[in-house]
């Protein structure tokens, strides 16, 4: 894929990049981050733009010797970590619509299905600390269950306390509008777990509430509410809740 980049010298959508090396979307992405970890080194920047695509800002000389070393490189160790891959395999599970397969894991994280069913019984147990349960069916896949409330207060949990580097772009418009008690890297946690909600949008609402009652939350208490309103919102339209939602409600 690195090699695809250095060739390109126009932007490539994620889209043209997956057909290229015959991958899907997300397992681009991951690529992605290594790259860009690798190219850091290098004092090179790997540039995201929405609507625009991916490219390499070097100079020839630059890509050249990128294209001399390229089967020299090595990836970082973090990135392949027991610990990023159980991250990883818990957010995808806590985000995703449908249910999930030891293969993908296997193609997205670059290592063999042993090694990620053993990630998986340490995903197992966290969940299980949070009264959820991994299910797993034979020609179903994986997927976690349990109660709104249980699921709801997890995702908020895992955006706390994942402090992952994002490569999110965040739009200057977006920090400028942002109220004094969101931080840069709280809402950058939350649109990189949710990029297609609009938390400004949820924030103005809120910020409306609080002028009406004449009532204002604390910092956290503001964070938290724009968590568990966006949280809401994506469960509802992934149509998860169909079944739980009143229970949510009455607690």
């Amino acid at each position: 894929m690195l090699s695809v980049l250095l060739d390109e010298k126009q932007p490539i959508t994620v889209n043209e990049l997956s057909k290229k090396v015959d991958r899907s979307g997300r397992t681009v992405r991951n690529y992605l981050d290594d790259i860009e970890k690798i190219l850091d080194k290098d004092n090179i920047k790997l540039i995201r733009k929405t609507n625009v695509g991916v490219y390499i800002e070097a100079e020839n000389s630059k890509r050249q010797k990128l294209k001399e070393n390229l089967f020299s490189i090595e990836y970082n160790d973090e990135a392949f970590s027991s610990e990023y891959r159980q991250k990883y395999i818990l957010k995808t599970l806590l985000e995703s619509k449908f249910s999930y397969t030891i293969q993908l894991f296997s193609e997205e994280l670059y290592c063999s299905k042993s090694t990620i069913a053993s990630d998986l019984a340490e995903v197992q147990k966290i969940l299980e600390s949070k009264n959820l349960v991994l299910q797993r069916r034979q020609n179903q896949g994986l997927w976690v269950e349990g109660k709104e409330k249980d699921y709801r207060n997890a995702i908020k949990e895992f955006l706390y306390e994942v402090k992952e580097k994002d490569t999110l772009e965040i739009n200057n418009f977006d920090i400028e509008k942002l109220d004094y008690r969101i931080d840069f890297i709280n809402y950058k946690n939350i649109k990189s777990m949710f990029p297609w909600i609009d938390i400004l949008y949820i924030q103005g609402i809120i910020q409306e509430a609080e002028m009406k009652l004449g009532f204002y939350f604390t910092e956290q208490a503001f964070i938290n509410l724009i968590v568990h309103i966006t949280i809401a919102i994506e469960r509802i339209k992934s149509k998860n809740t169909s079944k739980r939602i009143w229970e949510f409600v009455k607690i």
